[in-house]
């Protein structure tokens, strides 16, 4: 069996955000609606992704070091983190840049609440498996994401590269699964 650990990418801020919230202060301040416009524009340069922030409703103090809790999705693939932004400058009334000060949580998508651990590993296992059963072969498992979501009966098929050369397919499912620990059952699928 496996231990299922937390997935935190911070490289890609293309995760989904939810809720903003914010410490009041004295003085001029600054929309969330405002402040999510901006925070989008950062997470598009950083990325290249344009995601979805949500920071809520009402607004902040308008200085350098105010923050707020944002809710950021990438909209191509669902995955989300809860991320603070921080205003690092401000030059003007509406010319102002933001930094990202820390990531909240990165836990997979949260729409399915399933942790999800790297492809590699699946194949791994998935070869495990079949070597069991007497089949020595790669397992090659092509998908658009590099993280499988773990959950009972998570069930996908893979490529396989047999040791004489030849080739293959394989069902891969996730069984056993306890909320923390994790099993990986292959079979050559004829």
């Amino acid at each position: 069996m496996k231990t299922v650990l937390p997935v935190a990418t911070v490289a890609a801020l293309a995760l989904g955000l939810s809720g903003c919230a914010f410490l009041p202060g004295a003085g001029p301040s600054i929309t969330l609606d405002a402040f999510e416009l901006e925070a989008e524009s950062l997470a598009l340069d950083l990325t290249g992704v344009a995601a979805d922030v949500e920071c809520g409703s009402g607004s902040i103090p308008f200085e350098v070091g105010s923050e707020a809790e944002c809710a950021m999705t990438d909209p191509n693939s669902d995955d989300a983190a809860t991320v603070v932004f921080g205003i690092a400058a401000i030059r003007s009334s509406d010319d102002f840049d933001l930094e990202v000060l820390d990531v909240v949580d990165t836990s997979g998508d949260p729409s399915s609440g399933h942790p999800t651990v790297p492809l590699s590993e699946i194949e791994e296992l998935a070869a495990g498996s079949l070597e069991q059963q007497g089949v020595i072969a790669a397992v090659l498992c092509e998908a658009t994401e590099i993280e499988i979501e773990i959950f009972e009966d998570n069930t996908f098929r893979c490529g396989l590269v047999f040791e004489d050369g030849g080739f293959g397919e394989a069902a891969v499912s996730i069984t056993e699964f306890d909320g923390s620990n994790y099993s990986v059952v292959a079979a050559v699928v004829e």
